[in-house]
């Protein structure tokens, strides 16, 4: 025999998301329970079967008509419980976990699943789960209990009766629906209306995931487990503070959530094990209501002043609880309670001991897998640590790493040192190759083509030119000339002399040109016949016009010779990149940091003698560092494409073709170009990525026509690549790693403050080691800004800011997520608009994308998003 019952607040709530939200479905209620000692089962399932008859939530299921829910009462069944044997003791979490991990079908099946994993016969594990539908955390006490007496009963040969209930649910709901008639919730939903009216409806969570994967993770929130020194800290701390140690653990979530987000202004959802009405203690259901808290932190504050904040604000949205939160939510418009609070904090109800009393059964909860051990409530444990041990201490300098965690880091993170050849200078490495290899192929620039040693020859005599013009250690030439062996023959000899050199491309408008001139104040400007010398009468430094590089010209010149003086913290070269003040800053690289990558990257991605290269980037662009210098390191040969060949996808895949180009790097854009054009048979040995974001898509479409893809990534201000990684073909889905750090390089994730921050958590990369640069040209104030000292915690070594969020991964690997400068915020919340875009690009109809903030016309912002669909869309 059924009835049909009417839902409550709470559950009607529940369904509406799960119909609108199907993959967003809550978490169960989950429970495992150690039995050791002789146990019945048969017994245990006829005590199940009488709870089960006495609670009609646990014999309900949920169904729809004309767009209304409403639940169907069912008698219980002759058997509930599922008596599953296992072969080990490890067994039952493996099984346990498909148990919780089940969908529950709403209106086909028992939301309540009791089963019995029989280890031996004196050795067993009860796990519970309960869909919410029926229950909250409370009632798995009630359960658990009355299981118990009705089991000793059963045992015992009594009849098996349990007392009558002072409340149903049934009647619970009963007294909702009149309450909400008469009007009795008016002065709470005045209440919540004020209280709630300017809260934020959007928490920005990085390296979590997107709201509907949330819920899963609130309700782990329910039992964070405390180490029992951390307990009595706890306890001693609340009795000080004269507060419940929840409320403390309510605080310590609330600053992990603040320290993860950035965010100040928090609503958390809370419940409380206890129910609101005495009569209610022994029901069965979801009758526990949750009270959204409200913390506003303020900048400084320490851990002692958000625990009476908390505590403030707890009591205040405690003693409105009288209407249930789910009819609040409809009273304010809001058709899910994700539109208030997006995280949720329950306290634990107390450890059931309900077979603790049955002869020769002795009874210890478990964890259930999946359900305790996440890094965010690792995080939360460890502030609480660190909290409790320095309550003074302001939240956002309060470490969310365990010194466990803080030793794996060091290990993932911190530069391992690597031997690098003891030279002077990069020039070293050209001039050791030249030697070993005099009449091999170096350079083929159009139709020209220069062995090692005739490279050698002209570097030597170019540098008489510039000694002749004062050129010495320490100083810096202007070298104004497109990619060309001009260009390479210039660098060479700066170096022989121990000057820098600073590229400026003859393509930049004039006012850059001017002022790269004055702000590096050249020695010596070295350009090319096209261009007027009158074109830099402005400046005192000498003009040299650099005619075209010809065999016969230096046949009986000096050679290039390694350095005698001089030190690799000389410096190698001035590149000027964009500055956020519209004028461009030089950064100065030295030898060392350009040696240190050469080294690294001829092991990792590997290139070696017997590779072609390609020479593709602009001098002006620090890309051009290795494509130049890594070749003639190594004793390869090195093509330089034209600037027509560079501009012309279909005239850079001929040049590549012909020239048999084994191993080269580009940025996105310009493989963008390549693929689109290769034959199916176009194969390269070795595809470099760098410069840009290299997106999922194209990641793929290279691994198809590349040996090896290998993404690269790094600022100039620590040597063009600092970290690397070999990519592979992947779903649409899985992010484009830019992976671990090359030799001699660490890489950390920082928050604002310069705390280390977790595997998981986004913040800002810090990059330290032999890549970095002096700092910028004539700019110690912008230098100091960027180049900082790291906490001691890490050996607090100098780091550079790169600016880019990052996420790090637990196998050491980094993935990009974004600019920290293309944060935007919209209804009070931080946004990264970098982080959507990748989300974007991950799915497999989205070749690329853009996304903005714009204001609709109202004065409201949105995010707008632009994409490029993929050629499989």
């Amino acid at each position: 025999m059924t009835s049909n019952i009417e839902l409550s607040f709470g559950q009607q709530q529940i369904w509406s998301s799960e119909k609108l939200r199907p993959d967003a479905v809550a978490a169960p209620i989950t429970m495992a329970y150690e039995i050791r000692g002789p146990l019945d089962p048969t017994a245990l399932d006829r005590a199940a079967c009488a709870v089960v008859q006495r609670h009609e939530p646990l014999r309900t299921t949920f169904h729809e008509q004309d767009g209304r829910p409403f639940g169907v009462v069912h008698e219980a069944g002759r058997s509930v419980l599922r008596v599953v044997q296992v072969a080990r003791v490890d067994d039952w979490a493996r099984l346990a976990e498909a148990e919780i991990q089940g969908r529950f079908d709403l209106s086909d099946s028992s939301l309540l699943r009791l089963t019995l994993f029989a280890v031996a016969d004196d050795h067993h594990v009860l796990t519970v789960v309960m869909h919410r539908l029926i229950a909250d955390e409370a009632s798995l006490s009630i359960l658990l209990n009355e299981l118990a007496s009705a089991y000793r009963a059963v045992r015992a040969g009594s009849d098996l009766w349990l007392p009558g209930l002072p409340m149903t649910y049934r009647r619970h709901v009963e007294q909702e629906r009149a309450a909400a008639a008469d009007g009795a919730w008016d002065e709470d939903f005045a209440h919540w209306r004020t209280y709630l009216s300017d809260a934020p409806r959007l928490f920005t969570m990085p390296g979590i995931g997107s709201p509907p994967n949330w819920p899963a993770m609130f309700e782990q929130a329910a039992n964070l487990p405390t180490a029992a020194d951390r307990t009595a800290s706890l306890s001693a701390f609340a009795h000080r503070h004269r507060v419940s140690p929840a409320t403390v653990l309510l605080a310590a979530w609330i600053a992990t959530l603040s320290r993860h987000s950035g965010e100040r202004d928090i609503v958390v959802g809370t419940t409380s094990p206890e129910r609101h009405r005495p009569e209610s203690d022994s029901v069965i259901g979801p009758v526990s209501d949750i009270a959204p808290v409200r913390v506003r932190l303020r900048e400084g504050a320490t851990f002692s002043d958000l625990v009476a904040e908390v505590h403030e604000q707890a009591l205040s949205a405690h003693s409105h609880r009288r209407a249930p939160f789910a009819a609040v939510a409809a009273e304010l418009g809001e058709h899910s309670l994700q539109h208030v609070y997006q995280f949720q904090f329950n306290v634990p109800p107390p450890t059931p001991q309900a077979f603790d009393g049955t002869s020769e059964l002795s009874c210890q909860r478990l964890p259930l897998p999946g359900n305790t051990d996440t890094l965010l409530l690792e995080q939360t444990l460890t502030l609480l640590t660190n909290a409790l041990a320095a309550p003074d201490t302001p939240v956002e300098q309060l470490s969310l790493v365990s010194e466990e965690r803080r030793r794996e880091l060091v290990e993932m993170c911190a530069r391992v040192q690597t031997p690098v050849p003891d030279v002077r200078s990069v020039l070293d490495l050209v001039v050791a190759t030249i030697e070993r290899n005099p009449d091999r192929s170096a350079v083929h620039c159009g139709a020209r083509v220069f062995t090692y040693a005739e490279l050698g020859r002209h570097a030597g005599r170019f540098a008489e030119r510039l000694a002749h013009h004062g050129v010495s250690r320490g100083d810096v030439v202007a070298i104004h000339l497109n990619r060309s062996v001009e260009f390479l023959i210039a660098m060479l000899a700066s170096w022989q002399l121990g000057a820098a050199y600073v590229p400026i491309d003859p393509t930049y408008p004039r006012r850059r040109v001017e002022f790269v001139l004055q702000d590096a104040m050249a020695q010596v400007i070295v350009t090319g016949p096209a261009t007027p010398v009158d074109a830099f009468a402005d400046f005192e430094a000498p003009v040299l016009v650099m005619a075209t590089a010809d065999d016969d010209d230096a046949a009986d010149g000096p050679r290039l010779a390694a350095r005698r003086e001089g030190t690799g913290e000389d410096t190698a070269y001035v590149i000027y990149t964009s500055g956020s003040t519209g004028q461009p800053k030089g950064v100065n690289v030295q030898h060392r940091a350009v040696v240190n990558l050469l080294h690294s990257m001829a092991q990792l991605p590997g290139v070696t003698r017997d590779d072609v290269t390609l020479s593709l980037a602009s001098p002006s662009f620090d890309m051009s560092v290795p494509e130049l210098f890594l070749p003639l390191a190594v004793g390869a040969r090195m093509v330089m494409a034209s600037a027509e060949d560079a501009r012309d996808p279909q005239r850079l895949l001929d040049l590549i073709m012909h020239e048999h180009v084994t191993a080269m790097q580009a940025t996105p854009v310009t493989w963008d170009g390549l693929v689109a054009l290769a034959p199916a048979d176009f194969r390269l040995r070795l595809a470099m990525c760098g410069g840009e974001a290299l997106t999922r898509p194209l990641a793929n479409e290279l691994a198809g026509m590349a040996t090896e893809v290998w993404n690269m990534y790094g600022p100039t201000e620590t040597t063009v690549w600092s970290l690397i990684a070999a990519i592979g073909s992947a779903p649409a889905d899985e992010p484009v790693s830019i992976g671990r750090p090359i030799h001699n390089t660490s890489a950390w994730v920082l928050d604002a403050n310069l705390n280390v921050l977790p595997i998981g958590v986004i913040g800002e990369l810090y990059l330290g080691g032999t890549g970095l640069a002096l700092g910028y040209h004539g700019r110690p104030d912008l230098t100091d800004q960027r180049f900082v000292v790291g906490p001691p915690e890490i050996g607090g070594e100098r780091l550079y800011r790169t600016g880019d969020l990052v996420r790090l991964r637990p196998d050491g690997c980094f993935d990009f997520i974004g600019r920290a400068d293309t944060q935007v915020k919209i209804r009070g919340y931080r946004i990264e608009v970098d982080e959507i875009a990748t989300l974007l690009r991950r799915h497999p109809q989205v070749k690329d994308a853009v996304v903005v903030a714009r204001d609709d016309g109202s004065g409201d912002r949105q995010l707008v998003a632009y994409v490029v669909p993929s050629k499989h869309s």
